[in-house]
């Protein structure tokens, strides 16, 4: 009988040896590193835009992050006066031609997502700015930019919206 508990015993030993053992060999044994790299979503955008002489050709925006990004624009015309200050004069906006925009709530949004480094369409094409004696017409186009992906918005409009807190 003693010898029984004397084997059984010794077998728990080392089974317990083992254990511990196989836990610290595991735990300690060497692999090859593992590097975890990820880079942050950036979101921008530039209006692209060519003017010749009182003519502006192809303004497009171009998204310069690095995700797909919702575009919207605002179009702000302004005349000034010969020593560039603001007149308070009514000024007029182009209508925005180009195909793949539409009006709402006083901006022009881009129905598709701009994937990094690409471009929208044409907001219009040779928008001869008007003249006056005495003035100078500008139109500012004011341009942003918002993550299309995991936002859960089906166009650029709810987009904003939903970053704004509503759906």
């Amino acid at each position: 009988m003693a010898r029984k508990l004397i084997l059984t015993a010794l077998a728990a030993i080392i089974l317990a040896l083992s254990s511990v053992g196989g836990t610290f060999a595991w735990l300690t044994s060497i692999t090859d590193s593992v590097s975890n790299s990820f880079e942050a979503g950036r979101v921008s955008c530039v209006v692209d835009e060519s003017v010749s002489g009182s003519v502006k050709q192809y303004v497009r925006i171009r998204n310069t992050g690095n995700i797909p990004a919702y575009i919207r624009v605002m179009l702000v015309p302004v005349w000034r006066d010969l020593e560039g200050y603001g007149t308070g004069r009514e000024a007029e906006a182009p209508a925005v031609t180009g195909s793949g925009w539409f009006e709402q709530d006083g901006f022009y949004y881009y129905d598709d997502p701009v994937p990094p480094g690409g471009f929208t369409g044409s907001l219009f094409e040779n928008f001869k700015m008007p003249e006056a004696e005495g003035f100078v017409y500008e139109l500012q186009i004011l341009a942003s930019a918002i993550q299309a992906d995991g936002t859960g918005a089906e166009s650029a409009a709810q987009a904003w919206r939903i970053a704004a807190g509503g759906y």
